[in-house]
């Protein structure tokens, strides 16, 4: 493997109130308390697996109860690890409807930078909810709505990526390219994706 996703260690942080990040530089999760139980916004890579868990007990919570595991969408870095997670804390999975396919081992190809960081997506799951456009999900105190947000409405919010994806070309594969930082990749090539709304 070219990449080593705990390369990008981040010590835990409160983000705001109830909302802590527990992941790494370049795969977010995001940990909420929610009064009856624990919410993770994304699970990151598999290979980093341990270091979520290991910033989850940092902040001061034990990762057994999370009870839902909500995904932005279906890549590699957001969802890679949800299996083993699922394993560990029995936790409901959502995912965007669009999405679905991309976690249960449907669609093989994999629109992230997985590919040129020689990394696979082997922890396919089924997901427990499929999300659309305005659901909301409500667990403790905490209520988050849902948007889904088209290719075009991701192009207004990052115009600056999109050149450079782009300039991306299957030669800057064969000479290690480093692709950059944030990448709507997934979103210019079809899926939808969901923004998270808390309440």
């Amino acid at each position: 493997m070219r990449f080593h996703p705990w390369q990008g260690a981040i010590p835990p942080f409160r983000v705001l109130g109830n909302t802590w990040f527990t992941g790494l530089l370049q795969a977010s999760t995001h940990l909420i308390d929610t009064g009856a139980g624990l919410i993770l916004l994304d699970s990151g890579y598999q290979e980093s697996l341990y270091y979520v868990i290991d910033s989850i007990y940092k902040c001061g919570f034990n990762p057994k109860d999370i009870k839902y595991i909500i995904h932005s969408h279906g890549h590699i870095d957001h969802a890679a690890a949800t299996k083993a997670l699922v394993e560990l804390t029995g936790a409901e999975t959502f995912i965007g409807e669009k999405d679905r396919e991309m976690v249960n081992g449907v669609q093989t190809e994999e629109f992230s930078w997985a590919t040129e960081y020689d990394m696979v997506f082997h922890g396919t799951f089924e997901p427990d909810h499929l999300l659309k456009d305005g659901d909301k999900i409500t667990l403790g105190n905490v209520v988050i709505d849902t948007q889904v947000l088209s290719p075009k409405q991701i192009r207004e919010l990052v115009p600056d990526s999109i050149e450079q994806l782009q300039s991306y070309t299957p030669a800057d594969r064969e000479s290690n390219y480093t692709p950059p930082k944030y990448s709507p990749t997934a979103a210019l090539r079809g899926s939808s994706r969901l923004a998270f709304l808390t309440a």
